[in-house]
């Protein structure tokens, strides 16, 4: 069905105010304090007079003091003490750090922040309980607290030019896709990186190692980003690397979550970020919602439950299908994966009330009802995120719409999607079914068709074909790579590190070698299929021994209608 133009225009710059919000959030610009410290806010608020060897003495002279307070032998009676407390009580009996003036001063400037300042900076954790500490206490656990984050200081200064303009590109490319990163190209001499890697040599030698770290080809920083749809969760990482060794940089703000899951208010605050008219047609929607709401329960009250128990987990689609028969009512909804599942106490198998449903859906915020000259419309309120999303829903529905004249074909289907689209599909909830979309297909030796196990399969046949040739029976071998056309081999690593996010071979896309691995594997490696010891088969490629990717094999040739 083609889409309203106006609704998609608008959608898209929904997603990109709501981007480039995400984008100021990790940047540290409009989010509340981070629970752990904010090292950007307290390196920055060094005065420019303290000097390295200040911050490396001070660092030594903390983890001592700490070490002598208490022997590690005496922990074990403070398990019951949280870890602020334990550290409270270790820095009071601590004796004084023996600093430089401007040091000193210094700290005493973050005992007299006020409470909300304090916090900010020092985080809601440790930052929360010291404030509740006497004055002294407090400058005191200031240089505490920057002994710790000197250790990795020349990391965080070389972040911090990362995420201070942090791209929202990166957030509406994570939408689409599931994750997204960029790559940063240092200079070998950059000021920050020679920091770092000083850093790193020290950290070797006390080890006893005498090897130094050399640049190895272009030094990089990744930003990488990682979208959970179904709980609109962002995680954001940033690695340092260079040669072959990775650093990661701890960022202040590395993940972003509803507070209190998705609900009502919290799509309302959102809304108010974006757009103003947005937040307000979304409780008019809600006001509708809750009087039809009203009238649904008091028609319901002598149903109880269902007549019919659902598939599997309690499911949107299931519900609205059941819905549609027990009471004869049209309904009209779209079909979004990610917000398929509803969350139930108990046995997911126990029959429902349909007035329990509908309050469950009521206070989930994303779906609002409403009674159109009797027809029952849903609307999804995160569609601006879910449509960005390719995902094959009208192929899988001619799919299950075939099974009903002849066996279905899982081949078949494959063939009908893209490589962008199975990874959609594979990243969803991998308990959603296609009966929780309503569409009655199962496998006769896997039971439910779970839509993540699709796109997960489209991968390994892509291997399977790429490797053993199109097949549709498998059977156990071992062949050279080196007997797979190269230029085959080397486009079907590239499309599976490309779409897939839980692939051994990332390592090799970061540093930019995915030509360089398809080249080792296809003189050296090999590939073997053996049987699994549950139902299906193993793909496995081997390189000298090592297993380098290890991938499930499903037949899935025998779909049916249940």
């Amino acid at each position: 069905m083609e889409r309203d133009k106006k609704v998609l225009s608008q959608e898209q710059l929904m997603r990109k105010k709501f981007a480039d919000l995400l984008a100021r959030y990790f940047a540290g610009k409009t989010a509340p304090p981070p629970r752990e410290l904010n090292v950007f806010e307290i390196l920055s608020s060094l005065p420019r007079s303290i000097t390295d060897t200040e911050l490396r003495h001070l660092r030594l002279q903390a983890g001592t003091h700490i070490r002598e307070v208490y022997p590690e032998d005496e922990d074990a009676e403070e398990t019951s003490a949280s870890l602020a407390e334990l550290l409270a009580k270790r820095i009071r009996k601590a004796a004084e750090l023996e600093v430089s003036p401007e040091l000193r001063e210094w700290a005493q400037q973050q005992a007299n922040l006020d409470r909300r300042a304090f916090i900010w900076r020092f985080g809601s954790y440790f930052g929360g309980h010291f404030y509740g500490e006497d004055e002294t206490t407090r400058a005191k656990f200031a240089l505490f607290a920057l002994a710790e984050i000197e250790r990795y200081r020349s990391r965080f200064l070389l972040a911090e030019r990362f995420v201070r303009n942090f791209p929202s590109s990166l957030i509406e490319e994570s939408i689409q896709n599931g994750h997204a990163f960029r790559v940063f190209y240092l200079r070998p001499d950059d000021e920050y990186l020679q920091m770092v890697l000083q850093d790193e040599l020290e950290s070797i030698q006390s080890k006893g190692n005498r090897v130094a770290i050399k640049p190895n080809g272009s030094p990089m920083a990744v930003l990488r980003c990682e979208f959970n749809s179904s709980e609109m969760a962002f995680t954001v990482s940033l690695d340092l690397l260079v040669g072959s060794k990775r650093m990661p940089i701890y960022l202040p703000y590395y993940e972003y979550t509803p507070e209190h899951g998705l609900n009502t208010e919290w799509l309302i605050a959102v809304f108010k970020e974006i757009d103003e008219s947005i937040a307000d047609k979304y409780k008019v929607a809600t006001e509708i919602h809750q009087d039809w709401l009203k009238q649904a329960v008091q028609a319901w009250q002598q149903d109880m439950h269902l007549t019919t128990k659902f598939p599997s987990y309690l499911s949107l689609y299931s519900w609205m299908a059941v819905l549609a028969t027990e009471k004869k009512q049209e309904v009209i909804v779209e079909v979004y994966p990610a917000r398929a599942l509803l969350e139930t106490e108990g046995d997911s198998h126990l029959q429902v009330g349909l007035k329990d449903m509908a309050r469950k859906l009521s206070t989930n915020g994303v779906w609002r009802a409403e009674l159109n000259e009797g027809v029952l419309i849903w609307r999804n309120w995160l569609s601006f995120i879910d449509r960005a999303v390719d995902l094959p829903l009208a192929t899988l529905l001619r799919w299950a719409e075939e099974s009903k004249k002849y066996p279905a074909d899982f081949q078949h289907l494959r063939r009908s999607i893209s490589a962008s689209q199975a990874n959609n599909l594979a990243r969803l909830n991998p308990i959603i079914a296609l009966q929780d979309l309503a569409l009655p297909v199962k496998d006769e030796y896997f039971g439910q068709l779970k839509l993540a196990t699709l796109g997960q399969q489209w991968f390994a046949w892509y291997w399977v074909d790429t490797l053993f040739g199109s097949a549709r029976e498998l059977s156990e071998g071992t062949i050279p790579l080196s007997k797979v056309p190269f230029g085959r081999f080397k486009r079907c690593i590239e499309v599976y590190l490309r779409y897939t996010l839980d692939s051994e071979l990332h390592e090799w896309l970061w540093l930019n070698a995915s030509s360089d691995l398809a080249i080792l594997l296809h003189q050296r490696g090999e590939a073997r299929i053996s049987e699994s010891r549950y139902r299906g088969h193993i793909l496995e490629l081997n390189l000298d021994g090592w297993i380098v990717l290890s991938i499930p094999v499903q037949k899935l040739n025998r779909p049916q209608l249940e």
